[in-house]
């Protein structure tokens, strides 16, 4: 019950808010002032949901690099045969600084 009274009363301050937001947005845009700090607003919300997305999108890639690195270190993908780089066993070990095997 506290519940629906909570989510009527969410629901109700939402719809108040957003008619009060369209009442200004409505007188705003009779003058050129308005119209300019209407468009401000406007595009500073775009602004900041564009920059979360690239957070999420760095987020996302440091995770997976995380992941690569974590296994490159315990020795996953070292036995994979994905390439020859990362087994250091099978490269000739050079002895001195003339390059000799």
């Amino acid at each position: 019950m506290v519940a629906r009274r909570a989510l009527a009363l969410q629901g109700t301050v939402f719809f108040i808010s957003v008619f009060t937001i369209l009442l200004f947005a409505s007188e705003a845009a009779q003058f050129p002032l308005g119209r300019v700090l209407f468009a401000i607003f406007v595009s500073s919300i775009c602004l900041i949901a564009e920059l979360y997305v690239v957070v999420q999108a760095v987020r996302f890639l440091w995770k997976v690099s995380g992941r690569i690195t974590s296994r490159r270190e315990s020795g996953e993908l070292r036995n994979s045969g994905s390439s020859g780089f990362d087994r250091a066993e099978e490269l000739p070990h050079i002895d001195n600084a003339r390059g000799e095997q």
